[in-house]
């Protein structure tokens, strides 16, 4: 809750809003002093607001106030209406955690905002606490789409023989051998299952996974050379004794279709354990786009057809690269295209794309025949059911201090 501490006689010109250690710490990266989360500060004009002015913003730490930093604002009067959709061509936020509005006035206003810009859904509220399935059907219920995320790379349980090989030998912790999942290996499809069954407890029928594991320069195990023998029609014993190296090196990028096989059957396996849970549930892949380079190194998207109904490539470039893959996507696969597309993630470092950059790749993907596309936007921190803890509502003292003025 806002602290006023300044005023001029006739305004407010500071405020101190206290940060609890808890969101925080979610977003700490543990390798050196960032965040990689947002907080989002509500605030509404009164009508004697300036039309123009900056925001002056700092942390303070044990009483240790940092530098200040501006953000220039401006207070428009709304022009009523809305961006009217493009038919066939769908815009969707992920993340969406500005509509953590403690009320749901907030919310109202915030998915007028949105409908203003021509947003019509988001990643469900339910991602990032259960106890936001209320306020998802409220959404739900006001017209704003929503869907279920899960991020996997080969993670989950098995034993010491069924861990995937690097190409120096290493066994890799917490990763399966994609062998192993793609003979859907136990205890993994049956962990899966239950997975997605948490997933899809709210009644979602739209799921998309970001699928992102290692997919080239792996799994070097005794099953994965075995079964690549038998997809390359090559002697078993050739190929156990075979470098990495060398496997790689065989004609016709043997390797790569290999290991596109393997995430072929692996992301139908996903599919399967889905449709055990859910059976009418409709999947979504984010993963890389459809490119025969890419195709021939590891990660053919064609594969996951038709059981993926909607493609998600995250094409994080701009212009040329951009309009190239993109096209390629679309002109190669017959599931619907809907890309992330960069516009916000203070994890990504330069070359940061600008707006003009952001309208161009939409402009592309448009013309390209993609159905739409998620505008990425890194997920903020905080709470709305219950409320953070701060020492106004009992809780422990915070961890920071923002404070927030104008001039």
């Amino acid at each position: 809750r806002p602290e006023p501490v300044e005023r001029d006689g006739r305004r407010l010109l500071r405020w101190r809003l206290p940060l609890p250690l808890e969101p925080l710490l979610m977003g700490l990266k543990l390798d050196g002093p960032n965040w990689t989360e947002y907080h989002y500060v509500y605030v509404e004009p009164e009508e004697s607001c300036p039309a123009e002015f900056s925001w002056r913003w700092q942390l303070e730490v044990a009483g240790n106030p940092g530098p200040v930093h501006e953000i220039p604002a401006r207070v428009v009067t709304p022009v009523g209406g809305a961006l009217a959709p493009v038919p066939g061509f769908d815009l969707y936020a992920q993340h969406s955690g500005a509509l953590r509005y403690p009320s749901a006035e907030g919310r109202a206003q915030v998915l007028d905002y949105l409908a203003y810009a021509g947003i019509r859904g988001g990643l469900s509220l339910t991602y990032y606490q259960p106890e936001y399935v209320d306020i998802d059907r409220e959404l739900n219920q006001a017209g704003f789409f929503t869907w279920a995320w899960h991020w996997d790379g080969y993670g989950g349980r098995g034993e010491a023989d069924q861990r995937l090989v690097y190409q120096d030998g290493t066994t890799a912790t917490g990763l399966l051998c994609p062998q192993f999942e793609a003979e859907r290996g136990e205890p993994w499809f049956s962990d899966l299952v239950s997975l997605y069954r948490s997933r899809l407890a709210t009644g979602l029928k739209t799921i998309i996974i970001n699928y992102e594991p290692p997919y080239l320069n792996c799994c070097y195990c005794a099953r994965c050379r075995s079964a690549f023998a038998r997809f390359a029609g090559l002697d078993e014993a050739k190929v156990a004794s075979m470098t990495p190296a060398e496997i790689r090196a065989l004609p016709d990028n043997a390797w790569g279709r290999f290991r596109s096989e393997q995430n072929g059957r692996i992301v139908k396996n996903h599919v399967a354990a889905l449709r055990q849970v859910a059976s009418n549930i409709r999947v979504g892949i984010c993963g890389p786009p459809y490119h025969p380079s890419v195709a021939d190194s590891g990660m053919d998207i064609r594969l996951f057809e038709p059981d993926v109904a909607i493609h998600a490539p995250m094409i994080y470039t701009v212009g040329l690269p951009y309009e190239q893959m993109i096209r390629s996507t679309c002109e190669g696969t017959t599931s619907m295209v809907l890309p992330f597309l960069l516009v916000s993630d203070v994890v990504v470092g330069d070359p940061f794309p600008l707006p003009e950059d952001v309208r161009v790749n939409m402009l592309a993907t448009a013309l390209s025949g993609a159905r739409g596309a998620f505008l990425w936007v890194h997920r903020g921190v905080g709470r709305a059911v219950p409320p953070s803890p701060t020492p106004e509502h009992g809780g422990d003292t915070p961890a920071g201090t923002l404070h927030l003025g104008r001039h």
